[in-house]
């Protein structure tokens, strides 16, 4: 039996990823491709944890985002 397999391009993953979080009720959080941003509540204050994934210098806002550096921010 042969197998085909479907590459998805990365819009059409983007897009479902998207749909399944917002049908789940999942704060999306809008950063540049490879960088990670959660929100977390600690002792009643909100903290957002950054993580820069790629070897490339990212823009988040204001700040700039070294090459996998992480931090903990008050706000984004």
């Amino acid at each position: 039996m042969e197998r085909f397999i479907m590459w998805a391009d990365e819009n059409i993953m983007d897009h479902l990823a998207n749909k399944i979080l917002k049908e789940s009720n999942i704060e999306i959080i809008k950063s540049p491709k490879g960088v990670e941003v959660v929100r977390r509540n600690i002792n009643n204050e909100e903290k957002y944890f950054v993580m820069n994934h790629t070897d490339k210098t990212q823009q988040l806002g204001d700040k700039t985002i070294k090459p996998y550096e992480a931090f903990i921010a008050d706000h984004i």
